[in-house]
């Protein structure tokens, strides 16, 4: 994992990092006053990720999913099945997910509409 960047504005924090040979990138958000966090992107290996918001005291609730390829939705199975996440993913990407994804654990799946 590299660190990209880091930026704090009105108590929001924005973490960027790139993992893969294909040097995704993935951001991790949270507020000064919440331990919840927002990931975005879960791509391949995104176990250096949870371990740097574990360290930094967050939980990671809520997974946006750009699209849904594994080098940005590879992590999504893993996850959802840890604990309870809430993950938001377009509606035309649904077919790019197995349905294990999505079915049968204890994560909340929305598939979004629009443009």
């Amino acid at each position: 994992m590299k660190f990209k960047f880091s930026l704090t504005a009105n108590d929001i924090h924005v973490d960027a990092f790139e993992l893969g040979s294909d040097r995704n990138h993935y951001y991790l958000v949270s507020h000064s006053s919440d331990h919840r966090a927002l990931l975005i992107d879960a791509g391949y290996n995104i176990e250096s990720v949870e371990q740097e918001a574990a360290n930094r005291g967050l939980t990671i609730a809520t997974v946006i999913l750009t699209h849904g390829h594994g080098d940005h939705a590879g992590s999504a199975f893993r996850l959802a099945q840890s604990e309870n996440k809430r993950f938001f993913i377009h509606e035309r990407d649904r077919d790019w997910l197995p349905p294990s994804h999505h079915e049968g654990h204890k994560a909340t799946w929305e598939f979004l509409r629009g443009s």
